[in-house]
């Protein structure tokens, strides 16, 4: 019997080639997740029931998801480092412990984060800046987009172990079918199912 051993192309494969490999489908995913919210910013605004105030409403929920996104990316992009310096010494034991860490903290985190906000919703809210207005929308996307958070947190790790094993295409096409299904849900849930700013 033959044994193939199977080399690690970030092992042989030239720098220059690995960086354009690696960084051009990065690129486009990061581009496509920031248009996420452009996206919804143009579909709660010409909504008519909430327009401008749509608008100000997303924008208040904002810092909660940015800084989730951030202590989420310490996090992931924290264990993806480990995990590639382990994968290079050729480690499979140990990034497979990685990844399960980076998972479970990211669950765990998530949790946290959900439990917080939706202790001290409206707190955080008139926090950020929500007038009496603004308020009822604020919460009612807030809610939402609070009991979403351990999927998109336990995504966004997933999506940096996939670009780290070594198949950045295929976590650029993740994050593109993310994106265009966003693009096409928005607007059936937004005015054909009329469930608006949720």
């Amino acid at each position: 019997m033959v044994v193939i051993e199977e080399k690690n192309e970030l092992a042989v494969e030239p720098v220059k080639k690995l960086v354009w490999k690696f960084a051009i489908p990065s690129v486009i995913a990061f581009l496509v997740n920031s248009l996420y919210n452009i996206v919804d910013q143009i579909f709660v605004g010409n909504y008519p029931a909430t327009g401008y105030l749509g608008n100000a409403a997303t924008s208040i929920v904002f810092p909660l998801f940015m800084f989730s996104m951030a202590v989420a990316s310490c996090i992931s992009e924290g264990g993806v480092a480990y995990f590639s310096l382990q994968q290079g010494a050729g480690h499979k034991k140990m990034t497979e412990k990685i990844f399960g860490n980076v998972m479970f903290l990211l669950i765990v985190f998530s949790i946290f984060i959900m439990g917080v906000a939706f202790l001290f919703l409206d707190e955080m809210l008139l926090f950020f800046g929500a007038t009496p207005e603004i308020m009822p929308l604020a919460r009612d996307y807030a809610v939402v987009m609070i009991a979403g958070t351990p999927v998109w947190l336990f995504g966004m790790g997933v999506v940096s172990f996939i670009r780290a094993d070594g198949s950045p295409k295929f976590a650029m096409v993740s994050t593109l079918v993310g994106a265009v299904v966003n693009v096409v849900l928005d607007p059936i849930f937004i005015y054909w199912f009329d469930r608006g700013i949720s």
